[in-house]
């Protein structure tokens, strides 16, 4: 019974090696088992496949009844290092001085370089059996180093940034410095290494500082706000920036800075607060956007600043066209800009353009470029991206102002010319009447004739006075208060007032008033007097040689109210009046009665109400006036 229990024990284990050698010997790593001799007792597939490509510098080599150490010392003679490694590995764990051998190391195959993971272990230590066993690790490798070169690629991007960007760790203690905050603060590696984060906060903010890092620590990101910080040398300097959490295999390891530097601009607003209190606010937080893409223009990264800036989300940076987010008119350029860029090699380039958000919205943008280097070859651009809007508007808002303040010189300058010389005829004609009153041999008759002179005169001098009377009072008198006009109420009343002079014209008239623009908040003696005076002028220079048609429109045109008052009258030659036709006294038709001053008056209102007049005219053609208000009246 005895006998026949051990010879089905000795069957059992021969089933289960030769289930275990099966198995064996289809792995793809290569396998082999030597005895304490270094003979090859069992190899795999994959082993004896291996062997067949005879790949230089392999550890791997060797049939079954071969001996491994004579091949490994056959390898070693060739100055094969890793074999003299592994023989001495051998050694130790037949001594039973290691358990376990490990060695990674790199052979040739062709014009390849493979990388493998070789390992010694015992498989049977009552007969000193041992296990030799190689993986490729090619792929393994590569990763690790494309992984580094992404990560050496983010550091320098890190590194060439302008602001404060470090990292610690839970306990405070540096993990990341950039260049520009070892510059800021002058600490050397040495001395970095043996200061934490809490010594480089000024006493004066480190209560506050402390608070916003436990809700980091608690894993909520903050926005940092005026900070100080104090430098080796005990200067004090000012940050703002954020701080978010630092994680590893989603677990919070640290706390991570992106800071600026705003001393600067704090000491600026020290002396403006101290010199005038109105410019506390004057400067603001300026957000550079950085952006990094290869030599065809793919967007290899972009930082938060120039997400929020355009309106993305960062998993649409994949297939992101940047040509997509600049303003027509600019593309051809930029796109040159770049090219010149690229093949120029210069070290800092600006440019100054009109980009364009994800909702369309037209922004300024300062674009400073610098070259992405590796192995002393440029790969890509560096593109520092700063918003620039409020500059640019400023710069505009000064031209329209010089334009205006230009505009309202030349004005004055006519005015003071208008005054001296229509005054200077009548009062010339008083002086010289009055000259003659007191002479001595003048006659009663003469006497009356020269008094009826002086009273014209005088008449004359009064409706000058009255009519520039008129004029400043439009100038001055724009603070009154503003109120809601009906449009079809107010022609209604101009209607009838003119009521006479339209039925003997035989005026054809059409009104077209849009009831989303039915009404505006405005002065109604202005509107009034501009309605007035356009429609009085096309009933009094129609031609004679058709019957009048008068259209008035008030429509909504854009963000917009457009005021139209068109007609099919004489008309007026704009190439030789265009340019007067609005001045003060200016006349260009002498068959009517008129003084040339309803179209300066309509003018000045319109200006003074926020609007814009146009005119398009020929002769025999007619005539039609356009008057803009912003929709911010209705």
């Amino acid at each position: 019974m005895i006998i026949d229990d051990k010879l089905k024990v000795l069957d059992d284990l021969k089933k289960s090696e030769a289930l275990n050698r099966g198995i064996l010997s289809v792995l793809k790593s290569q396998l082999a088992v030597i005895n304490n001799l270094g003979n090859i007792i069992f190899v795999n597939e994959s082993w004896q496949n291996f062997c067949n490509k005879k790949i230089k510098n392999a550890l791997v080599s060797g049939q079954v009844g071969s001996n491994y150490l004579d091949v490994l010392f056959l390898r070693s003679t060739k100055r094969n290092i890793n074999a003299l490694k592994v023989l001495e590995g051998i050694y130790k764990i037949l001594n039973r001085k290691l358990n376990f051998f490990q060695l990674e190391y790199k052979a040739e195959v062709g014009n390849n370089e493979k990388w493998y993971l070789f390992s010694i272990s015992c498989y049977d230590e009552s007969d000193l059996k041992l296990v030799i066993r190689q993986v490729d690790i090619t792929d393994r490798v590569l990763f690790s180093r494309k992984v580094a070169r992404s990560e050496l690629r983010y550091k320098e991007i890190l590194e060439r940034s302008n602001e404060l960007i470090f990292s610690f760790d839970l306990e405070g203690k540096f993990v990341f410095l950039n260049n520009y905050f070892k510059k800021a603060f002058q600490y050397n590696e040495k001395e970095i290494a043996a200061i934490n984060v809490f010594n480089i906060i000024h006493k004066e903010s480190f209560i506050s500082f402390k608070r916003l890092l436990k809700k980091v620590l608690a894993g909520k990101p903050v926005k940092v706000t005026e900070t100080a910080f104090v430098t080796k040398a005990g200067v004090k300097i000012y940050i703002e920036g954020n701080c978010s959490p630092l994680w590893e295999n989603e677990v919070q390891v640290g706390v991570q800075c992106f800071f600026r530097d705003i001393t600067e601009r704090r000491h600026m607003m020290d002396v403006l607060v101290k010199s005038e209190r109105k410019y506390k606010n004057l400067v603001e937080n300026i957000n550079d956007a950085i952006v990094v893409r290869d030599l065809s223009g793919k967007v290899k990264f972009a930082n938060k600043r120039f997400l929020d800036l355009i309106g993305l989300e960062e998993m649409e940076l994949i297939h992101l066209n940047l040509q997509e987010y600049i303003a027509p008119g600019w593309q051809a350029s930029l796109r040159k800009h770049y090219s010149d860029y690229i093949n120029g090699y210069e070290k800092e380039v600006s440019y100054v353009y009109e980009g364009l958000t994800s909702t369309g919205k037209r922004l300024w943008l300062e674009d400073r470029l610098s070259p992405v280097m590796e192995k002393n070859k440029m790969v890509g651009i560096q593109t520092i991206i700063r918003d620039i809007t409020e500059i640019k508007n400023k710069e505009f808002e000064m031209k329209k102002l010089i334009n205006e303040l230009t505009n309202r010189n030349n004005e004055m300058m006519q005015f003071n010319y208008i005054v001296s010389h229509n005054l200077r005829s009548p009062i010339a004609n008083i002086i010289g009447l009055t000259g003659i009153l007191t002479q001595s041999n003048i006659n009663e008759t003469e006497r009356v004739k020269v008094l009826s002179f002086i009273r014209e005169a005088s008449l004359k001098m009064d409706e000058i006075v009255k009519d520039l009377s008129s004029i400043l009072y439009t100038k001055s008198s724009i603070n009154q208060k503003r109120e809601k006009v009906y449009f079809h109420k107010l022609l209604q009343g101009i209607l009838e007032t003119l009521e006479q002079e339209i039925m003997q014209s035989g005026c054809l008239l059409c009104i077209d008033i849009d009831e989303n623009v039915n009404y505006m908040f405005t002065i109604k003696s202005y509107l009034e007097s501009i309605f007035y005076n356009l429609i009085s002028n096309a009933i009094k220079y129609r031609s004679v040689q058709r019957v009048l048609k008068l259209h008035i429109s008030v429509l909504k045109r854009g963000n917009e109210i457009e005021i139209k008052v068109s007609d099919n009258g004489i008309g007026i030659n704009l190439k030789e009046y265009g340019e007067h036709l609005f001045g003060l006294y200016k006349r260009f038709n002498f068959d009517t009665e008129g003084k040339g001053l309803g179209l300066h008056m309509t003018k000045t209102q319109v200006e003074s109400l926020g609007g814009s007049i146009h005119v398009e005219s020929e002769p025999d053609a007619g005539t039609c006036f356009t008057i803009l208000f912003p929709m911010a009246y209705l």
